[in-house]
């Protein structure tokens, strides 16, 4: 006999299993009798019985018939003196996957299939059934995932299997790891394409030889968090040895993708001949050292944003939070991850106003300001980010302005006040 926690009963063990007693009863039953057994109340007052992954339906006090008994299974169960006692008939069908409770909420029955694979950004994606989740942040060994969808579905894992899945990209010689996208093609002598078919090349089915030419192709890897790179290999010439040259050439346009796209010089990579038969290792070598640098190289290529730089003043409030000032704006700290600070106007929780400026180490990145000009037909537009608005109404200087897919149902609009946004109503559906 062994005493439970309570003090007030007593378990009792027999060949190792233990027995609970009923009611002070001379009844015994086994503990692991409930076992894998679960009641969902119904919408009548009835319960569904779930057993081994089958469900079954009350009928009177002490019967259970399978649920799918109107589709021919015989499968029943029976509770006698507390015990359940299953007939000898088997079910015809499946475990069902979920069940219906009194509230109407679903229960789900079967454990789900949980996969984990690649965007096709190579982010980590995690697909429960018919959701998907993106990796929210990792705490220790748990991964918070947030739901793809407009919902608010979270889910949490183990950090282990993702770790397990995902690829180890630093031992891998592939460039293809460090670049969103590698296009290249074959060119002639004379600086003419060559006819060539498209194809996804990759470091694996690359023949070595002095006569081969490079087919047009494209490489997809995963980019970075932040930012994604493209680098156009516009012009690659295989030089005929016989002719004396002894170097190729291959011309690269490097390209910065956020919301907005930002052309950079092309810049040219020279290497020996005698590696040609390799050209996307020097590449890789060449990304590593250049592509770095496109931040710094897009904020000293962009003179509106050099002019504005000038025109911000930092400042500190009474409380001691910094701030920046810019014409009749005026922005808050929000985020600082190393060199890189977000900062959001100081209006948002009042008028709802969604400027946002970003800087890198005290230096404008960008400024998502409203901007004011004329459609095609000369009406009067505003783009704010990727957003624009057509006028609305007017009174004096106060103008409403409406998204210009209202007429596909988008209810988003903003009131500015001298050219300053005060308040912000809605939400894009597109």
């Amino acid at each position: 006999m062994i005493p439970t926690r309570s003090g007030k009963k007593f378990l009792l063990m027999i060949d190792g299993y233990t027995y609970s007693q009923i009611n002070y009863s001379n009844h015994w039953l086994c503990s692991s009798k409930a076992q894998g057994v679960q009641f969902i109340p119904t919408e009548k007052g009835k319960y569904i019985l779930v057993l081994r992954g089958f469900t079954y339906s009350q009928v009177g006090g002490r019967f259970f018939y399978c649920s799918s008994k109107h589709m021919g299974c015989r499968a029943r169960v029976r509770v006698i003196a507390g015990k359940l006692v299953a007939s000898g008939d088997e079910h015809n069908h499946a475990p069902p996957s979920h069940a219906r409770c009194g509230n109407g909420a679903f229960v789900q029955l079967r454990p789900a299939i949980v996969r984990y694979e690649l965007t096709r950004v190579g982010k980590p994606c995690l697909t429960i059934g018919q959701y998907s989740f993106r990796r929210d942040y990792t705490t220790g060994d748990r991964v918070k995932w947030r739901s793809l969808q407009e919902t608010d579905i979270d889910y949490t894992s183990n950090n282990s299997d993702v770790e397990d899945f995902l690829p180890d990209n630093e031992d891998n010689d592939d460039p293809s790891f460090l670049l969103s996208t590698v296009r290249f093609s074959s060119v002639s002598d004379s600086g003419s394409d060559s006819e060539s078919n498209e194809s996804i090349v990759s470091t694996s089915n690359r023949e070595s030889g002095s006569d081969r030419k490079f087919t047009r192709g494209t490489l997809y890897s995963p980019a970075p968090p932040l930012q994604r790179e493209k680098a156009n290999v516009k012009n690659w010439s295989q030089v005929d040895p016989l002719q004396g040259s002894s170097k190729s050439t291959m011309w690269v346009e490097k390209k910065f993708i956020s919301k907005e796209l930002h052309l950079l010089e092309p810049s040219y990579l020279e290497f020996s001949s005698e590696n040609s038969d390799n050209p996307l290792s020097y590449f890789q070598q060449y990304v590593d050292d250049e592509l770095v640098n496109l931040i710094v190289e897009k904020t000293n290529q962009s003179s509106v944003l050099n002019g504005i730089s000038s025109a911000i003043k930092f400042e500190m409030t009474k409380f001691g939070n910094p701030t920046i000032s810019w014409g009749n704006y005026r922005f808050i700290k929000k985020l600082t991850r190393r060199m890189k600070t977000w900062w959001e106007c100081t209006a948002r929780k009042s008028s709802g106003c969604r400027c946002v400026a970003v800087t890198v180490d005290n230096r404008l990145m960008k400024l998502n300001e409203p901007k004011f000009g004329l459609s095609q037909r000369g009406n009067l537009i505003v783009q704010i980010g990727d957003w624009r608005f057509n006028k609305h109404a007017c009174w004096g200087s106060k103008v409403r302005w409406t998204c210009i897919k209202k007429k596909y149902g988008c209810t988003a609009a903003i009131t500015t006040v001298d050219n300053v946004i005060v308040k912000t109503l809605g939400k894009h559906n597109h």
